[in-house]
């Protein structure tokens, strides 16, 4: 039953850092009275690989229109794969998730 329940708990928190950490944006309002959110956002990523391998330190992301450069925080074998983790700030260089909002006339 324990190993069940780890199972469920380690698959969860897979899925968890695989979709990333929500967007930390910092919002500012402008003369125009336009909303800008920040073009960057904090997130954490799963990379699977084959066999027990050394992970790279460092990893490109690139998804969605954000990119940047992701630091490795851990890694483990889990008998078949070697599962990394990795974290850190991307920015858009594109059309992105987010954009810019319009504030109401006051």
């Amino acid at each position: 039953m324990k190993k069940k329940l780890g199972m469920f708990g380690a698959i969860g928190l897979a899925l968890i850092l695989n979709f990333g950490a929500p967007v930390q944006s910092n919002a500012a309002t402008s003369d125009s009275g336009e909303e800008v959110l920040a073009q960057s956002k904090t997130i954490y990523h799963t990379v699977y690989l084959n066999g027990n391998v050394t992970p790279s330190s460092t990893y490109y992301y690139n998804s969605g229109g954000w990119k940047g450069t992701l630091s490795r925080t851990g890694y483990q074998y889990d008998g078949t794969r070697t599962i990394a983790r990795y974290y850190g700030t991307v920015s858009c260089s594109g059309p992105c998730a987010l954009t810019s909002l319009k504030t109401a006339d006051k």
